[in-house]
């Protein structure tokens, strides 16, 4: 009995060192990825699957889009669409977005979708309600980040990768950029503390970023 216990805080405890460890790892490859011209696509396991990441700004019509989500409207199959102003940064997004690919390909996702399971990633709670509500796209939001994800077994071409894309942006009333660097203008860190309940960093920015990326990348392990 003892030896099975000493076991089972052995398997998880390895399992949480290499869930930081990989935190600390993309961490380390952001800082040096971090170039004038940074690409809005990202290679992710399984390499079937690619996602574009963009962001959404003076949006007039959050309540539409909203609305089409709820409605399963096509243009917005596994498409995500996050508040903004809660991201610190967008290695997070990345991060709940690889998360979400290997919990679909080992079918183990905690709610049904992509779209939604990447959303449920970037939270600091385990309640899919509440994760939804509150990084999830609302009525009001004016500045969004959408994370397209595209089955690249499905999608014969580049060309009909854009064109799922351009679908989806001809919905969007406001302005589109790949320029992540933007994002930063937009973030605010008194409304990320309060969501997370860690007021006590709001002074510190890097210790905030690092410490979100890094219950993004173990979630599954500490909450």
């Amino acid at each position: 009995m003892a030896s099975s216990i000493v076991f089972q805080y052995g398997t998880l405890f390895s399992r949480i060192s290499r869930a930081l460890l990989f935190s600390s790892v993309l961490l380390s490859e952001w800082n040096t990825l971090k170039m004038d011209c940074w690409s809005p696509t990202i290679d992710l396991l399984p390499p079937s699957i690619r996602i574009d990441v963009l962001l959404l700004t003076s949006v007039r019509n959050a309540a539409q889009l909203r609305k089409a989500l709820m409605e399963s409207d096509p243009r917005l199959e596994n498409i995500a669409l996050i508040k903004a102003h809660l991201i610190i940064d967008p290695l997070q997004v990345h991060v709940a977005a690889n998360k979400s690919i290997m919990a679909d390909s080992r079918d183990k996702k905690n709610t049904r979708s992509l779209s939604t399971e990447v959303i449920f990633n970037l939270s600091s709670t385990k309640n899919i309600t509440a994760s939804l509500q509150t990084f999830g796209i609302g009525d009001d939001d004016q500045n969004l980040i959408a994370v397209i994800f595209d089955d690249i077994a499905s999608i014969s071409s580049e060309s009909d990768r854009n064109e799922r894309k351009n679908k989806f942006l001809d919905l969007v009333d406001g302005s589109v950029s790949t320029n992540m660097e933007d994002l930063s203008e937009i973030t605010d860190l008194d409304a990320i503390t309060k969501a997370h309940k860690l007021k006590h960093l709001a002074g510190d920015r890097d210790k905030l970023t690092r410490l979100l990326i890094s219950r993004s990348a173990a979630k599954d392990l500490i909450f």
